[in-house]
């Protein structure tokens, strides 16, 4: 996980220049160590509040080989990574159920599995026009 983090994050510093991105990688293997983010159908839902974040960020991996959950015999596929600021716990709450409910979609890990592509991908969470009226932007990562 934690080559999965460094490049999650690599990507993260591209718009977010003000975070710590060292703190935060270090703060996310030591929480996946001690316990694992798997949320079952192989998909994992690291997450925690970083002080200096101003808005909530959700980033999603599709790895294109499964990795072992560290802690199990499960693998993973599928990664959402939230971080929000320390002042919104109501917004990370709402991203942590709102993912919950996408992963227990079996269409919706149907679409995840079928994505060939970041444009793909973009388009399951993000369908036409959807992205610019939330405000949402997306970043690109080798491992999707």
């Amino acid at each position: 996980m934690a080559q999965l983090f460094a490049e999650l994050l690599d990507t993260l510093r591209l718009t977010h220049p003000e975070l710590n991105i060292d703190a935060v990688r270090n703060n996310l293997i030591r929480q996946e160590h001690e316990y694992s983010s798997y949320v079952g159908f192989e998909s994992a839902l690291p997450h925690f509040h970083v002080g200096t974040l101003a808005t909530s960020v959700v980033m999603v991996a599709k790895l294109h080989t499964a990795i072992p959950d560290p802690h199990g015999t499960v693998t993973i596929r599928y990664v959402f990574l939230v971080l929000s600021p320390s002042s919104e716990p109501r917004t990370h709450l709402q991203a942590l159920a709102e993912i919950s409910r996408f992963v227990m979609d079996a269409g919706n890990r149907e679409r995840l599995g079928a994505a060939r592509d970041i444009a793909a991908l973009r388009h399951i969470f993000f369908p036409r026009g959807k992205a610019a009226q939330r405000g949402a932007s997306t970043a690109e990562s080798r491992t999707a």
